[in-house]
Protein backbone atom coordinates (compact mmCIF):
# COMPACT_ATOMS: atom_id res chain seq x y z
CA UNK A 1 0.00 0.00 0.00
CA UNK A 2 2.93 2.34 0.70
CA UNK A 3 4.12 1.96 -2.89
CA UNK A 4 0.64 2.85 -4.18
CA UNK A 5 0.61 6.00 -2.08
CA UNK A 6 4.19 6.82 -3.13
CA UNK A 7 3.11 6.80 -6.79
CA UNK A 8 0.15 9.07 -6.00
CA UNK A 9 2.45 11.47 -4.12
CA UNK A 10 4.62 11.67 -7.25
CA UNK A 11 1.45 12.50 -9.22
CA UNK A 12 3.07 13.85 -12.39
CA UNK A 13 6.77 13.19 -11.75
CA UNK A 14 8.18 11.72 -14.95
CA UNK A 15 11.86 11.97 -14.02
CA UNK A 16 13.72 9.59 -11.75
CA UNK A 17 13.36 5.85 -11.34
CA UNK A 18 10.72 3.47 -9.95
CA UNK A 19 11.73 0.05 -8.68
CA UNK A 20 9.76 -3.04 -9.67
CA UNK A 21 7.98 -3.26 -6.32
CA UNK A 22 6.73 0.32 -6.55
CA UNK A 23 5.40 -0.16 -10.07
CA UNK A 24 3.80 -3.59 -9.64
CA UNK A 25 2.24 -2.84 -6.24
CA UNK A 26 0.73 0.27 -7.79
CA UNK A 27 -0.68 -1.85 -10.65
CA UNK A 28 -2.02 -4.43 -8.16
CA UNK A 29 -3.75 -1.93 -5.88
CA UNK A 30 -4.99 0.03 -8.87
CA UNK A 31 -6.74 -3.10 -10.18
CA UNK A 32 -8.14 -3.97 -6.73
CA UNK A 33 -9.58 -0.48 -6.23
CA UNK A 34 -11.08 -0.46 -9.74
CA UNK A 35 -12.75 -3.85 -9.11
CA UNK A 36 -14.11 -2.74 -5.73
CA UNK A 37 -15.50 0.45 -7.28
CA UNK A 38 -17.03 -1.62 -10.08
CA UNK A 39 -18.75 -3.88 -7.54
CA UNK A 40 -20.02 -0.87 -5.59
CA UNK A 41 -21.44 0.84 -8.67
CA UNK A 42 -23.05 -2.44 -9.79
CA UNK A 43 -24.64 -2.78 -6.37
CA UNK A 44 -25.91 0.80 -6.51
CA UNK A 45 -27.20 0.29 -10.06
CA UNK A 46 -24.93 2.97 -11.52
CA UNK A 47 -23.29 0.73 -14.14
CA UNK A 48 -23.70 1.33 -17.82
CA UNK A 49 -22.46 -0.59 -20.86
CA UNK A 50 -19.37 1.62 -20.98
CA UNK A 51 -18.58 1.41 -17.26
CA UNK A 52 -19.92 3.78 -14.70
CA UNK A 53 -19.26 7.10 -13.01
CA UNK A 54 -17.25 5.73 -10.07
CA UNK A 55 -14.76 3.75 -12.15
CA UNK A 56 -14.57 6.49 -14.77
CA UNK A 57 -13.68 9.14 -12.18
CA UNK A 58 -11.16 6.82 -10.52
CA UNK A 59 -9.48 5.94 -13.85
CA UNK A 60 -9.23 9.62 -14.77
CA UNK A 61 -7.72 10.38 -11.36
CA UNK A 62 -4.97 7.72 -11.66
CA UNK A 63 -4.31 8.09 -15.40
CA UNK A 64 -1.38 10.52 -15.11
CA UNK A 65 0.22 8.75 -12.11
CA UNK A 66 -0.02 5.45 -14.02
CA UNK A 67 1.85 6.88 -16.98
CA UNK A 68 4.40 8.58 -14.72
CA UNK A 69 5.07 5.33 -12.82
CA UNK A 70 5.48 3.42 -16.09
CA UNK A 71 7.92 6.03 -17.43
CA UNK A 72 9.95 5.93 -14.19
CA UNK A 73 9.95 2.10 -14.42
CA UNK A 74 11.46 2.34 -17.92
CA UNK A 75 14.06 4.74 -16.52
CA UNK A 76 15.01 2.14 -13.90
CA UNK A 77 16.12 -0.24 -16.67
CA UNK A 78 17.96 2.66 -18.37
CA UNK A 79 15.43 3.10 -21.20
CA UNK A 80 13.61 6.19 -22.38
CA UNK A 81 10.04 6.63 -21.18
CA UNK A 82 8.90 6.33 -24.80
CA UNK A 83 9.48 2.56 -24.54
CA UNK A 84 6.14 2.45 -22.68
CA UNK A 85 4.52 2.75 -26.12
CA UNK A 86 6.08 -0.48 -27.48
CA UNK A 87 3.69 -3.40 -26.80
CA UNK A 88 5.08 -6.53 -25.11
CA UNK A 89 8.61 -5.10 -24.94
CA UNK A 90 7.43 -2.62 -22.32
CA UNK A 91 6.05 -5.54 -20.28
CA UNK A 92 9.41 -7.31 -20.57
CA UNK A 93 11.18 -4.17 -19.38
CA UNK A 94 8.70 -3.72 -16.52
CA UNK A 95 9.54 -7.16 -15.08
CA UNK A 96 13.30 -6.83 -15.67
CA UNK A 97 15.47 -5.93 -12.70
CA UNK A 98 16.60 -2.32 -12.70
CA UNK A 99 20.18 -1.18 -13.14
CA UNK A 100 22.27 -1.45 -10.01
CA UNK A 101 23.70 1.87 -8.97
CA UNK A 102 23.14 5.19 -10.63
CA UNK A 103 22.20 5.43 -14.30
CA UNK A 104 21.47 8.40 -16.57
CA UNK A 105 18.01 8.83 -15.01
CA UNK A 106 19.11 9.04 -11.40
CA UNK A 107 20.21 7.05 -8.36
CA UNK A 108 19.19 3.45 -7.69
CA UNK A 109 15.80 3.55 -5.87
CA UNK A 110 16.72 0.45 -3.85
CA UNK A 111 19.89 2.12 -2.55
CA UNK A 112 17.93 5.30 -1.80
CA UNK A 113 15.35 3.31 0.18
CA UNK A 114 18.10 1.51 2.10
CA UNK A 115 19.68 4.85 3.03
CA UNK A 116 16.35 6.21 4.28
CA UNK A 117 15.37 3.12 6.27
CA UNK A 118 18.87 2.10 7.36
CA UNK A 119 18.29 -1.50 6.23
CA UNK A 120 20.15 -3.61 3.70
CA UNK A 121 18.24 -5.65 1.12
CA UNK A 122 19.44 -9.25 0.97
CA UNK A 123 20.58 -10.42 -2.47
CA UNK A 124 18.28 -12.83 -4.26
CA UNK A 125 19.19 -16.53 -4.15
CA UNK A 126 20.19 -16.46 -7.84
CA UNK A 127 22.62 -13.62 -7.12
CA UNK A 128 24.19 -15.69 -4.34
CA UNK A 129 24.67 -18.59 -6.75
CA UNK A 130 26.37 -16.31 -9.28
CA UNK A 131 28.68 -14.96 -6.61
CA UNK A 132 29.53 -18.46 -5.38
CA UNK A 133 30.30 -19.74 -8.88
CA UNK A 134 32.88 -17.00 -9.43
CA UNK A 135 34.85 -17.76 -6.29
CA UNK A 136 37.70 -20.27 -6.59
CA UNK A 137 36.63 -23.83 -5.88
CA UNK A 138 40.06 -25.34 -5.51
CA UNK A 139 42.07 -22.79 -3.54
CA UNK A 140 45.34 -24.75 -3.92
CA UNK A 141 45.21 -24.84 -7.73
CA UNK A 142 43.41 -21.49 -8.08
CA UNK A 143 40.65 -23.02 -10.21
CA UNK A 144 37.30 -21.37 -10.63
CA UNK A 145 34.05 -23.33 -10.59
CA UNK A 146 33.83 -23.16 -14.39
CA UNK A 147 37.35 -24.55 -14.83
CA UNK A 148 36.70 -27.31 -12.32
CA UNK A 149 33.45 -28.33 -14.05
CA UNK A 150 35.18 -28.31 -17.45
CA UNK A 151 37.95 -30.63 -16.15
CA UNK A 152 35.36 -33.02 -14.69
CA UNK A 153 33.54 -33.13 -18.04
CA UNK A 154 36.81 -33.91 -19.85
CA UNK A 155 37.59 -36.71 -17.40
CA UNK A 156 34.12 -38.21 -17.82
CA UNK A 157 34.43 -38.00 -21.61
CA UNK A 158 37.68 -40.09 -21.64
Amino acid sequence: MNYYLAVLKKYAVFNGRARRAEYWYFVLFNMIFAMVLGIIQNTLGLSTEDGGPLTDIYQLAVFIPSIAAAVRRMHDVNKSGWFVLIPLYNLFLAVTAGDKGENRFGPDPIEEEEKQTGTKTEPKSEEKVVEASVEPVNEEKGESAEESIEKEREELGK
